[in-house]
């Protein structure tokens, strides 16, 4: 879904100091981004994964240390948390203005995190560097890595080229030879023989089944369907060869998918020419197979699924993606792996296509961030209608979420009066939280009804937010009253397990 055009106000003030008091000021502090715990001995280390993006932090051996310098022995928590949506930037509150040369600037990320760790309840600190390879999703080149001075702002670091994500390459690698080594059917399905698949491949051509009855690739194709074959000609008892409609199929038993009751390991013995098989019905759709060779005797209970003419309508991976759509009620020894599979796939596919890697020094808030463009801006003097004077006076921050940027910039009261800047060709989102918890935001064509030009003119404007009726208590309320919900397709679940190596 796309997120409807509203109103960007790049609200900068010009050549002054950073309120230190707003650099981290999460508008609704319960909804906070919260932080992954990890719980090791100091002197074994570890490397952590977080399996939604696929971050990893690898913490080398003694790494910690507290205020007084001394090394920290035993178990140790470490916190870390990620940025990697805009509703994770404004539910932080983390400042994304940067003074350069005397002029605040204000950045767009490709990945913040948080790194903490605690003693019991002591804050420590690093004594060896940590590494982090940050997931994410932007490939350019022109980010570079800053840390968070708390009383100073953002503090440059380094400027690096992202890696491609070699882990999820590799582990899509994995599971996608798993995938095509597991037959989309368990042991329990047969076919009677070659022939018989062959025949039902080509829908009974004869010069089809001819032309290529000794082809090595069309027997590979037919043959990762992974469908058992007895290989025995010889069977008497029922003539499956006759005819039948059998479930509204006009294909004869011999050209159908067959299934023993219960998965089974068949004799070799059974392949041999001189082996005898019989097959006697039992009901209407079950049936006896009976094998007999040199004094050896295997009973098993089967009956057909459906006509290999169907089977044959799907490809070995559609039929491993949607076996139990195909295959319906019919229970497949295969399919839960099939499906822990798929579930895994699904989930590595998610994860960022880049790594950014750095060694940090320091338990702190780091950045890849690049400056936001805006070099059509008008400079303006902003004032803002939030329905009340009473509001308006208790109005201490705003906040601007520009369209297909990973930014958020706040500003505090004290700069209201200063002068700011909008930016015609970047529209978002302006809003701003009220006393009783709400949001007052822009109306959804709010950017499109602008005047640029009467703004070039006038030199100021008074904003209109609206009040939303939605209370902000959740994520989810977030999510809807800022209509973000659907601007990351990669947003999962935050619970979801994290994996130790």
């Amino acid at each position: 879904m796309l997120i409807p055009t509203m109103l960007l106000l790049i609200l900068m003030v010009q050549a002054c100091k950073q309120d230190t008091r707003s650099l981290i000021n999460p508008p609704f502090p319960s909804l906070d981004v919260p932080f992954e715990i990890f719980e090791f001995d100091v002197a074994e280390g570890g490397t952590f994964v977080l399996p939604t993006t696929g971050t990893r932090i690898h913490v080398p051996t003694n790494a910690f240390k507290n205020a007084d310098g001394k090394t920290i022995n035993g178990t140790v928590a470490l916190h870390f948390r990620e940025m990697e949506k805009q509703l994770d930037l404004f539910r932080t509150g983390i400042t994304m203005s940067y003074d350069t040369a005397g002029r605040n600037e204000n950045f767009t990320s490709a990945g913040m995190f948080e790194l903490r760790a605690f003693k019991e309840k002591e804050a420590l600190e690093l004594s060896k560097p940590i590494e982090v390879e940050l997931a994410s999703d932007e490939g350019d080149t022109d980010y570079s890595f800053y840390q968070l001075d708390e009383e100073q702002g953002w503090q440059y670091i380094n400027t690096s080229a992202p890696d491609s994500n070699r882990y999820k390459i590799k582990s899509l690698d994995s599971l996608d030879k798993a995938l095509e080594n597991t037959s989309a059917f368990g042991k329990e399905f047969f076919a009677f023989n070659y022939d018989v698949l062959i025949d039902a491949y080509f829908k009974q051509n004869t010069k089809k089944i001819l032309r290529n009855k000794k082809n090595q690739t069309i027997r590979r194709r037919i043959e990762k369907y992974g469908i058992y074959q007895l290989r025995n000609p010889y069977i008497t008892g029922i003539d499956i060869r006759q005819s039948m409609n059998k479930k509204g199929s006009p294909d004869p038993l011999l050209f159908w998918l067959w299934k023993f009751d219960e998965p089974t390991n068949i004799p070799s013995w059974l392949s041999n020419p001189k082996a005898k098989v019989e097959i006697k019905a039992l009901s209407t759709w079950q049936y006896l197979l009976t094998a007999t060779y040199n004094n050896r005797t295997w009973k098993r209970n089967i009956y057909p699924v459906m006509s290999l003419r169907e089977v044959f309508k799907h490809t070995p991976r559609d039929w491993k993606a949607n076996n139990k759509k195909y295959l319906k009620q019919v229970e497949n020894s295969n399919r839960e792996f099939l499906e822990q599979l798929q579930v895994q796939r699904k989930a590595i596919e998610r994860q960022k296509d880049f790594m950014r890697t750095m060694k940090v020094n320091d338990l702190a808030v780091y950045n890849y961030d690049r400056l936001l463009k805006q070099d059509d801006y008008i400079q303006i003097q902003a004032s803002f209608d939030v329905g009340s004077s009473q509001e308006e006076e208790l109005l201490s921050v705003v906040y601007f979420l520009p369209d297909a940027e990973k930014s958020v910039i706040s500003f505090h009261q004290s700069s209201f009066e200063e002068l700011f800047y909008i930016s015609p060709s970047l529209p978002g989102i302006y809003c701003a939280v009220l006393s009783d918890g709400h949001l007052a935001i822009t109306d959804d064509n709010y950017f499109e009804s602008l005047d640029f030009s009467r703004l070039r003119r006038d030199k100021k404007h008074r904003f209109k937010l609206r009040r939303t009726d939605t209370p902000i208590n959740s994520i989810e309320d977030l999510e809807e009253v800022l209509n973000l919900k659907d601007k990351d397709e990669n947003a999962t679940n935050e619970e979801e397990p994290i994996a130790a190596l």
